[in-house]
């Protein structure tokens, strides 16, 4: 095709941008406690295999910020189990099919892995030390790394899992010609990118400066990291608190 049919057409600018958000507390709970759903057809069955490797892949961006491409093309080589730090120095672009450094010279960076997400580290790297690919990569694809397919696939898989949802489930409700359309609603329902938006909040929330924050996100500058805080409920809470002090001691002084 000698001309790109779609070069004439501009996005709407008025057009709703869909705000990436942080993840509640809840939903980081359900990360780090799904387990595989009852299984009784090779479908589902499969299914509940592939859901621990996104289940640590998610961990991974939950707790060091990494981004997808970046937690793709971690290699074992690049994790010190010791000293308890990831070293980032490459990713994996989707696009192309092939691996590159990172989106910047920041993107190279150590991050230190919490004492919570280590020790499953541990296990994992253990569990599958008795593969080629487990052997290679931190979490190992089909055939090498987890390809963009596979990565929805498998994301479908944590998702569905948090939401108690089987692949039965599913093909019922989609075979379904009789009596009122069934709809399987999502309580929960959230993209890798927004665990990155996640783990800065968290950061600032526990009181680490922005400096610190914008190197473990692997940021050029510090406004980009700000852009991917976000205000939580319990920092709401504890600066209400803080006003409610400040206010009564206030009170206190006038009346002495």
């Amino acid at each position: 095709m000698m001309q790109n049919i779609t070069e004439d057409i501009k996005p709407d600018k008025d057009a709703p941008v869909k705000k990436i958000t942080a993840i509640t507390p809840e939903e980081e709970e359900l990360i780090w406690n799904v387990n595989p759903l009852d299984a009784d057809n090779k479908m589902d069955k499969a299914r509940a295999e592939r859901l621990p490797l996104i289940r640590m892949f998610a961990l991974m961006q939950l707790s060091c910020g990494l981004r997808r491409e970046e937690a793709t093309a971690l290699e074992w080589k690049n994790v010190d189990l010791k000293g308890g730090v990831v070293s980032v120095d490459q990713a994996y672009c989707y696009a192309e099919r092939n691996f590159k450094g990172p989106k910047s010279k920041a993107g190279y960076r150590d991050i230190p892995v919490p004492q919570k997400y280590l020790e499953e580290l541990k296990a994992w790297k253990k569990a599958n030390s008795g593969s080629l690919l487990g052997c290679k990569y931190v979490f190992p694809g089909e055939s090498g790394v987890i390809s963009a397919g596979q990565f929805r696939r498998l994301w479908d898989i944590l998702i569905d899992a948090i939401n108690g949802v089987t692949v039965s489930k599913r093909i019922s409700v989609k075979r379904k010609r009789n009596g009122p359309k069934e709809e399987i609603i999502l309580r929960h329902d959230f993209n890798s990118h927004q665990l990155r938006h996640t783990y800065a909040t968290n950061c600032i929330a526990d009181g680490i400066d922005v400096r610190t924050v914008q190197y473990l996100m692997g940021h050029a500058s510090a406004e980009m990291t700000m852009g991917y805080t976000h205000l939580s409920q319990s920092a709401l809470s504890d600066a209400r608190a803080k006003i409610n002090s400040h206010q009564s001691t206030k009170s206190k002084a006038k009346k002495a």
